[in-house]
């Protein structure tokens, strides 16, 4: 272990060299000791491990130190959002394109923002991180349509105000579409608010329902 990258709710991320591989990875190590926290990131692993395309960090591996889960993954810089009309919208392609390897799979993200786009060093293409929230939209699916989700006995909302759909705060079934108010609330970002003319009508179609 080389650094300590950041902490959020549930896990502590650290960057490491990976001895037999010769690579820097990124280890991530739950810190939050309940059982969904836990289901959720061997869901997460799961979904890695699946190797859904490059939009997603590469995945490595994953174990138990004692009595703490860790999975070990592709190291990745932090990414800012560009701002010209162009790069912009290079960006939201390949952020789409991600998006719907997970539709095209029956998974809802959830929670997509700037904070969980991060970019490759060597290329600086987008990746999207934190699969902790996705979601199985599928009817067939054990795992339930609901977005409203049970945290330590109690129905809790998911998701990231101003970015997420209207549902995941009500309730509402969740389906590909829950994942729209966030990509245009993610190309309002980029714009920093103030988008060009000819963008306006695209964010307010995608973030109407906010």
């Amino acid at each position: 272990i080389t650094a300590v990258l950041g902490r959020g709710g549930s896990a502590e991320v650290y960057r490491a060299s990976h001895v037999k591989l010769g690579a820097v990875v990124a280890i991530k190590v739950l810190v939050r000791e309940t059982e969904s926290a836990r289901l959720r990131f061997a869901e997460e692993a799961r979904l890695l491990a699946l190797s859904l395309g490059d939009i997603l960090p590469r995945f490595y591996g994953y174990g138990d130190r004692g009595g703490r889960p860790y999975m070990v993954e592709e190291y990745l810089e932090p990414a800012e959002l560009p701002a010209k009309d162009s790069e912009v919208a290079a960006f939201l392609l390949r952020i789409c394109e991600g998006i719907g390897v997970l539709h095209g799979r029956g998974l809802v993200h959830r929670d997509l923002k700037p904070q969980n786009i991060m970019r490759r060093a060597r290329t600086g293409e987008p990746v999207l991180i934190d699969l902790g929230l996705v979601k199985n939209a599928d009817a067939g699916s054990s795992v339930g349509q609901e977005s409203v989700s049970t945290v330590e006995g109690r129905a809790v909302a998911v998701g990231t105000p101003g970015f997420s759909a209207p549902e995941q705060f009500t309730g509402g079934a969740v389906t590909p579409a829950t994942d729209v108010p966030a990509l245009g609330a993610l190309a309002n970002a980029c714009f920093g608010g103030k988008p060009p003319f000819f963008w306006r009508t695209i964010i307010r179609r995608a973030t109407s329902s906010i």
